[in-house]
């Protein structure tokens, strides 16, 4: 009776391997991916390739700091949201193209042009200049530079209400620009007064300058008047500059000296 037994397991072992052999094949073809979280090393030194869709876009901020290069190469590349490049520099090649109104940028930019600067300002601004005693503004007087100072004696006199002198002619190729009139009358009694008056001629143009008169008192037996102010009065070239002299009391004489003084300019 304990041989058939036997005989049986070695059977049923044998067959149990057999069915085991035909289903590893089956087995191995058809495996199912693990269920739990899988996680990648990406290291410097076994970094795992990403390959981002063309194009990228971008929104949000993006922040570059370090010495790392930063290098755009698409035709078109559109920034939504903020961008602050920390990088001590950004080199760019190629056309920059900002539609934002207003583009904060603070520390250095270095710039480099091709060809010629062309630069301009649309519009009428308003440009404020501001000058102090610690920070003047420094500003040059059209027409100063290169002008001669002359002067001018006043020597003149005699009888009746009126003195007319010729005190000078202008040179030819010669602007005059008189800056000082000062000249003292006396006058042949007391109470007498006088008024003056210089003559020029300016770009064909006639003029007379009034000037004023103080009194300085009686010396003596006659009355001293005196005609000293600035002045600005110009005188074209080749013209004469006269003194008239007026007295309210025609009575004795009238005496007439002093100087006037100012800048000879080439005429434009």
């Amino acid at each position: 009776m304990s041989r058939p037994n036997v005989r049986v397991r070695s059977f049923a072992g044998a067959g149990v391997a057999a069915v085991l052999l035909g289903t590893l094949p089956f087995a191995f073809g058809q495996q199912v991916p693990p269920s739990a979280p899988v996680t990648v090393l990406n290291t410097n030194a076994n970094a795992v390739p990403v390959r981002a869709p063309q194009p990228l876009p971008i929104t949000g901020s993006v922040v570059v700091t370090g010495t790392s290069n930063v290098n755009v190469t698409n035709a078109v590349l559109p920034v939504a949201g903020n961008v602050n490049v920390t990088n001590a520099v950004l080199p760019i090649n190629g056309s920059v193209t900002v539609s934002n109104p207003v583009l904060p940028i603070s520390g250095s930019v270095n710039s480099f042009q091709a060809g010629n600067w062309s630069v301009g300002i649309s519009g009428t601004p308003t440009v404020n200049l501001t000058a102090t005693l610690a920070n003047p503004l420094p500003v040059a007087v059209v027409g100063s530079s290169g002008n001669v100072p002359f002067i001018a004696t006043v020597d003149a006199g005699g009888v009746g209400g009126e003195i007319d002198k010729l005190l000078l002619q202008v040179p030819v190729g010669k602007r005059m620009e008189i800056r000082q009139v000062s000249v003292q009358a006396r006058l042949g009694s007391a109470g007498q007064n006088v008024w003056c008056r210089l003559a020029t001629v300016f770009q064909q143009q006639a003029t007379e300058h009034y000037l004023k008169t103080e009194g300085l008192g009686l010396f003596g037996l006659f009355e001293h008047k005196v005609i000293s102010q600035e002045v600005l009065a110009f005188a074209d070239p080749a013209s004469n500059v006269r003194l008239f002299c007026s007295r309210n009391v025609d009575l004795g004489t009238i005496t007439l000296y002093g100087s006037i003084s100012g800048y000879l300019v080439a005429a434009p």
